[in-house]
């Protein structure tokens, strides 16, 4: 053990203090002229004893990432131990981006309103990378190092953030029916384990991704803070179990869904879509639908937009997902499907359950792709199908009454 700085420091297996001290010429007592060495021998000492410590996060000449630098230290591309940015932590070496965000919003997100990153936001510092307006090894301290290789596509997130989860929200955070109660109540998540916390209050992206770290989960290598098979990650925030008193949870139902335990096996091998890291669609869950980063269907990160999101697997396509049920057939000659919205008539997720002069029927109209079950068999009349699980109507009682959730055929 090494004191740094007043703070007790365990080294990584197997790598010796005096090691390192005879390696950089330094004795019991390495003068500042010596140190600068000495940190470069322990950062690269660390890469390369430790593992899956940072993963393609390592810049230097030998590290993973499809970008390579000639600095030789793997941490100094994000930290510096003397000039870095002032006022940020931890010593943070990578010039920031200067550039205004687009943040996320929907007209469902009432309870996790986007706001611009601000400076002391420390998503910030992953943006000095992500957003792919300042390229790696720009540094503060050490200036441009050259660098060769290209960050892939899927990593730039570009400065128009819409197609990304929100993070950096407005605080306080604002309650709804699909979040856990602690959010709001306690700043807290459901993980007790702490892996999965909030940030000075806030969603940041450190709430979901350890920097350090790429193979957490073995499966889908992001960086994740924990293994997420099954939305795992996920379901430490939005909580579908919640019951809040004369809200409906849109989540309600999603343990034994359809979508949640389907086994059909997906492939993210062109022309097939990706749908995420795992084998099938219960194991990428929440993944299958919707994408953290980089959504096709800005609102609600979906795959894709409206039906498409749907049709997506249900296409019928052999070379896509063949074992999944084709809906699209359903629209073709000679059978006649509903409409599917177009750009005049769309459907919003936050549209009132009685359309006025607004009229087109979705996918979701009918179906929750949260709680629809499998239809086997017909329940006798009236009786809401498995199928139509969890989606709202209007009571037969009348007026216009909305139902959520219909329990009839004909409310829906």
């Amino acid at each position: 053990m090494t004191q740094y700085g007043g703070r007790a420091m365990l080294p990584a297996a197997g790598f010796q203090p005096a090691l390192a001290a005879q390696k950089s010429g330094c004795g019991q007592y390495c003068p500042p002229s010596k140190l600068l060495a000495l940190l470069f021998f322990l950062a690269t000492n660390l890469s390369a004893q430790a593992g899956d410590v940072l993963g393609v996060h390592d810049l230097s000449p030998s590290g993973a990432s499809p970008v390579h630098g000639k600095l030789p230290g793997a941490c100094y591309y994000c930290h510096a131990p003397h000039s870095g940015i002032g006022g940020l932590t931890p010593l943070w070496n990578q010039k920031l981006s200067t550039h205004a965000y687009t943040p996320y919003t929907s007209t469902t997100a009432n309870a996790l309103e986007s706001a611009q990153p601000p400076q002391s936001s420390p998503s910030t510092l992953c943006l000095s990378c992500h957003d792919g307006t300042v390229a790696p090894g720009q540094t503060q301290a050490y200036g441009a190092i050259p660098t060769s290789g290209s960050m892939k596509t899927n990593d730039v997130l570009g400065t128009n953030l819409q197609s990304s989860h929100p993070f950096s929200l407005m605080l306080p955070l604002k309650d709804a029916p699909y979040l856990s109660a602690s959010l709001a109540s306690s700043g807290k998540t459901l993980d007790k384990t702490g892996a999965v916390k909030l940030i000075n209050g806030n969603v940041e992206c450190t709430t979901c991704h350890a920097a350090h770290r790429q193979a957490i989960d073995p499966v889908s290598q992001n960086f994740l803070v924990m293994k997420s098979g099954g939305g795992a990650l996920c379901l430490e925030c939005h909580d579908p179990t919640r019951v809040m008193t004369g809200k409906a949870n849109p989540l309600a139902n999603w343990t034994t869904s359809a979508h949640a335990m389907a086994a059909n096996v997906v492939t993210n091998a062109p022309p097939a879509p990706p749908l995420g890291s795992y084998h099938t669609v219960a194991q990428n869950a929440c993944i299958s639908c919707h994408a953290p980063h980089n959504g096709l269907g800005p609102a609600r990160l979906l795959r894709g937009a409206n039906e498409q999101d749907c049709l997506t697997c249900h296409n019928g396509s052999a070379a896509v997902y063949p074992s999944i049920s084709n809906i699209a057939a359903e629209y073709a000659a000679p059978k006649v499907g509903h409409p599917i919205p177009t750009p005049l008539f769309p459907h919003d997720a936050a549209e009132s359950v009685l359309l006025n002069q607004n009229r087109h029927a979705t996918c979701v109209d009918c179906h929750s792709a949260h709680g629809s079950n499998v239809t086997t068999n017909f329940p006798p009349p009236p009786g809401i199908r498995p199928s139509q699980n969890g989606v709202a109507g209007i009571s037969a009682a009348g007026g216009v009454t909305v139902v959520n959730h219909t329990v009839n055929q004909f409310e829906n």
